[in-house]
């Protein structure tokens, strides 16, 4: 197999997964924008409440690229 045959299956096989990526990133940008500017102006909102809504997905996300990346690299 060349290297261009070697290239372009890895761009094939990656692909799919940075549509998904790219299309994840969209998605949730727009419902976290929708999340801030719709925030009702309670002076009990803590800061934890943001960072909590905004890093557990985050980490969720960072583990599938991780995992996505890895599967990849075996391939």
């Amino acid at each position: 197999m060349s290297t261009q045959e070697q290239l372009t299956d890895a761009v094939a096989d990656g692909a799919p997964f940075v549509a998904i990526t790219f299309l994840w990133i969209i998605i949730i940008a727009v419902v976290y924008g929708l999340f801030v500017f719709t925030w009702p102006d309670i002076p009990e909102a803590e800061p934890w409440i943001f960072l909590g809504v905004y890093i557990i997905p985050l980490v969720g996300f960072i583990g599938h690229v991780l995992q996505q990346a890895l599967k990849l690299g075996r391939v």
